[in-house]
């Protein structure tokens, strides 16, 4: 489950990250699947339900997107790529005390009605690349 994997990699990687770039932002990534029967539709409708309980306690530093694979090797039906990026590694910890808070129950439980499971999960550090000369 997802919450599960946030703990166990946040605790680990945490100590690692708090001395990494300043300027990179914090990616994280699971690779999960749809129970049988549940909808793309659905798993956006979580994400979505997410975010508004974000932005009800007034938390704004957090970008979610959803990929669902068009072609991968090891891509079976109803996997999903579960996608948040924050500013920097104290932020993604909000982020995480948001999900698993609560307030956000109801979505946590829609969560476990419609993902079977989330096979691995990744931790980046992501920077932007723009092209110098549009500025």
């Amino acid at each position: 489950m997802l919450v599960k994997h946030h703990s166990f990699y946040w605790l680990s990687l945490i100590l690692c990250l708090a001395f990494s770039n300043a300027s990179a932002e914090i990616a994280e990534s699971y690779k999960c699947k749809l129970k049988s029967g549940a909808t793309r539709d659905e798993i956006r409708k979580i994400g979505e339900d997410y975010l508004a309980v974000q932005h009800s306690v007034e938390y704004q530093d957090f970008q979610l997107t959803i990929l669902f694979p068009k072609y991968g090797a090891d891509i079976s039906n109803g996997t999903f790529y579960w996608n948040g990026v924050s500013p920097n590694i104290e932020r993604l910890e909000a982020a995480v005390a948001i999900w698993e808070s609560t307030e956000n129950k109801a979505v946590l439980e829609r969560w476990v009605q419609t993902v079977s499971d989330c096979e691995s999960a990744t931790l980046f550090e992501s920077v932007k690349v723009s092209n110098q000369n549009n500025h």
